[in-house]
C-alpha cells in the first residue's frame, strides 16, 4: 500500500494497493491493482526524509520507499473500493453508525462475504449478531446548531 501522494494522475495516491513486481536500489516496479488505473504499471522511487525538528544535533536524512505491507484494511480505508470476496474481523460491536454496511458493500457478492468473531456464541444461540452503535448524543448536537 502506498503511504504518500506522488503522483495521483497516475494513480499512485496514499492507500493505493500495489503489487511489487520488481527491486531496484532506487526504484521499485509496481501494479496498481486498485482505482481507475488499476493494472498498469509504475515505478516507485526512493523518498529523501530529514527531520523538520532541531532537536537532534546533526543534521541526518534518511532514504525509503512509502509504500508498507499490507494484508488487511480498515473499513474506513476499503470505503469506494470493490473486492471480489471481503473477510470482516468483528471482535466487537462495530463502533460507528453505518460502518458495517460500509464494510458489507464493498463486495459485490454476498457469497463472498465472510465474517469472523472472537467470541463464543451464549447458550440457546445460533448466529452470532453485532449491534447497531448510534451515538444519540452526537444527534443531539447536531440538531441543536
Amino acid at each position: 500500500m502506498l503511504l504518500r501522494n506522488l503522483d495521483p494522475k497516475s494513480g499512485l495516491c496514499y492507500g493505493t494497493r500495489l503489487i511489487c513486481r520488481a527491486f531496484g536500489s532506487s526504484v521499485i516496479k509496481v501494479e496498481i491493482t486498485s482505482g481507475s488505473h488499476k493494472g498498469q504499471m509504475a515505478l516507485i522511487p526512493r523518498v529523501k526524509l530529514s527531520p523538520t525538528a532541531s532537536t537532534f544535533p546533526i543534521p541526518f536524512l534518511r532514504k525509503r520507499f512509502s509504500i508498507t505491507r499490507s494484508f488487511a484494511s480498515t473499513i474506513n480505508k476499503a470505503q469506494g473500493q470493490t473486492f471480489s470476496r471481503v473477510g470482516i474481523y468483528l471482535p466487537s460491536d462495530v463502533f460507528s453508525h453505518g460502518q458495517l454496511y460500509v464494510a458489507m458493500s464493498q463486495v459485490g457478492n454476498p457469497s463472498a462475504l465472510k465474517f469472523f468473531f472472537n467470541k463464543p456464541l451464549s447458550p440457546g444461540e445460533t448466529n452470532y449478531k453485532t449491534a447497531n452503535v448510534v451515538y444519540k448524543e452526537v444527534y443531539n448536537r447536531l440538531e441543536g446548531r
